[in-house]
């Protein structure tokens, strides 16, 4: 969602570079967080998944990275295969390395002549 965002509506303010790349990492580090602090002990994600989420907007907010694609990246974290989890937080390079190449991608696209927006954040 982010990469079709980004390329198709580049002006929203949830698209910015900050909301992108802070958003994915800040839901990642509460998605996992959920998962190793809720789901783990209870043995099941039923109440981890919805607080993670939750906590994810709440801290988007907060922190100014409001990015709404950023809630499937907690529900990973929290949702995800066994070998997910084993990664814990170090889930969170590839995150946010994907994210900032999306955002490099985008920045791309000024050179073909779509305008991704010149603000930093």
């Amino acid at each position: 969602a982010s990469a079709a965002r980004l390329s198709g509506a580049p002006d929203v303010p949830f698209w910015r570079r900050r909301g992108v790349v802070g958003g994915h990492l800040l839901s990642c580090a509460i998605g996992v967080a959920c998962h190793e602090f809720v789901s783990v002990p209870m043995g099941t994600p039923i109440l981890a998944a919805p607080l993670a989420v939750a906590c994810s907007i709440v801290g988007m907010q907060a922190t100014r990275t409001l990015h709404p694609p950023a809630g499937g990246t907690t529900l990973i974290a929290v949702l995800g295969s066994e070998r997910l989890h084993e990664l814990s937080f170090g889930l969170l390079l590839p995150t946010g390395s994907s994210a900032a190449i999306l955002v490099l991608i985008a920045l791309g696209n000024n050179f073909v002549g779509r305008r991704y927006p010149t603000y930093w954040w």
